[in-house]
């Protein structure tokens, strides 16, 4: 199953960027007929028949959205490719999408990287161009802006790994100077002289979802540099070789949330500062690498759902990886571009008061309070029971602040353990015409 959006339509309403005053401007529309044309790369030649440079050509020279995707007779894409560019690809001049997820590759090596030997440019759109690329890695692109790709249209980078380019000006990765939509993308290694180690904007529009920075530098603002308005949720900004993650001139968007960014100026929306705990960059499933966290990190559990949206303002089926890891595993998503696919267990095993939410198999990683805010978003749980050896005697718990109410079905099992008695600051309720059985817990 591909993981991607629909193919039948490309463009779609998106939802608008708020201003740095917390207004929201009207939202502007991208929309288009249908795919008009397939194009296939079946080779890793820079140039040529069946290459990917024949193929931006090709859509730039026929009106109309085309699709470029990456296949072959036999199995060439079948483990992952390398295209070595020698020049910079064609500047993108037609609305285009170029999906590099390839299909019936679960939990096998699979992708495609585009590599621009540290001398070229790999990507750039003309203005007011619709473009989405998707599934693919950006690496060892080099300029004087966007190493990687140097935007001034209206695009999206989704599932995308951007590693180890560089600019000798503003924006080792990325240079937004249009609108840009950046989800479930990962930005590693990326380098700027001057700002912007990863991201420098200096657009229309900037929207951050589910990505993670991790290890980029510049003497300004080591991952992400900001001079227009943007709007970032539910991403991580850490471990930059600079004296600031995050830099922006203009205040992001009061609506960003949810975001973890060690140190910042004018980067709004922080859930966190503490280190995320990354993992290191590799491959864990999917079409390109990605860099985990674990179910101890600030990151697992911590995103706002409401927040966890794709361009089109539809909630992410998978992270970074695509079909096979869940965005919302356990119900509440991660923060960042992965996404921890754990053994749940709802299985209250801590008498803490504390949002403890991890309710895995780990021990005193579930307390009450955290195990109801994960079930209240849970499609597939609607039992919680105590660990019998934390709660085997029977204990009282007191609250000092209310619970989370109870907005699913659920039934609450201590059959199994000592008596649990709740009490203190409405210890348990449930919204009207939710039903909530308790067994062996007493309110107080």
């Amino acid at each position: 199953m591909h993981p991607g959006p629909a193919l039948s339509s490309l463009f779609w309403l998106l939802p608008a960027v708020a201003t740095s005053a917390g207004s929201v401007p009207q939202t502007f529309p991208w929309h288009s007929d249908a795919v008009i044309r397939t194009q296939v790369v079946n080779s890793l030649a820079d140039t040529g028949p069946g290459s990917l440079r024949e193929a931006i050509l090709q859509a730039n020279a026929l009106p109309g959205p085309d699709l470029i995707r990456f296949a072959s007779d036999g199995d060439l894409f079948r483990q992952p490719q390398t295209i070595v560019l020698n020049s910079p690809l064609p500047e993108i001049r037609d609305a285009l999408v170029i999906d590099g997820y390839i299909d019936d590759m679960l939990w096998q090596a699979s992708g495609v990287t585009l590599d621009g030997q540290t001398r070229y440019r790999i990507l750039s759109v003309a203005p007011g161009i619709h473009a989405r690329i998707s599934y693919l890695t950006l690496t060892r692109g080099s300029a004087d802006k966007g190493g990687a790709l140097f935007n001034a249209g209206i695009s999206v980078l989704s599932g995308v790994l951007l590693d180890n380019n560089r600019a000798s000006d503003n924006g080792g990765a990325l240079y937004n100077a249009g609108s840009l939509f950046l989800i479930n993308s990962t930005l590693h290694g990326n380098s700027a002289h001057r700002a912007g180690g990863a991201l420098y904007h200096a657009g229309t529009a900037l929207t951050v979802t589910h990505s993670t920075f991790d290890d980029n530098a510049a003497p300004q603002g080591g991952a992400i540099y900001s001079t227009g308005p943007a709007l970032m949720n539910n991403s991580i900004v850490a471990n930059s070789r600079s004296p600031l993650d995050c830099l922006a001139e203009v205040d992001f968007a009061a609506q960003s949330r949810a975001n973890i960014i060690e140190k910042s100026s004018g980067c709004t929306g922080i859930f966190s500062r503490e280190d995320p705990g990354l993992g290191k960059l590799g491959r864990y499933n999917g079409p390109t690498r990605t860099i985990p966290i674990n179910s101890r990190s600030p990151a697992f559990n911590r995103a706002d759902n409401a927040a966890s949206l794709d361009e089109a303002g539809q909630p992410l089926t998978w992270d970074q990886r695509g079909n096979g890891d869940p965005r919302f595993a356990v119900g509440i998503a991660d923060i960042g571009a992965f996404e921890v696919q754990p053994q749940v267990l709802f299985e209250v095993d801590t008498r803490s008061d504390e949002d403890i939410r991890g309710c895995t198999r780990s021990k005193n990683d579930c307390s009450l309070r955290g195990a109801l805010t994960l079930l209240n978003q849970s499609r597939r749980h609607q039992v919680l029971k105590f660990d019998q050896e934390v709660f085997r005697q029977g204990v009282d718990i007191h609250f000092r602040a209310p619970l989370p109410p109870v907005t699913r079905d659920l039934t609450i099992d201590a059959s199994e353990v000592g008596t649990v008695r709740l009490g203190g600051n409405h210890a348990l309720r449930a919204n009207p015409g939710i039903v909530l059985e308790t067994i062996n817990v007493r309110l107080q």
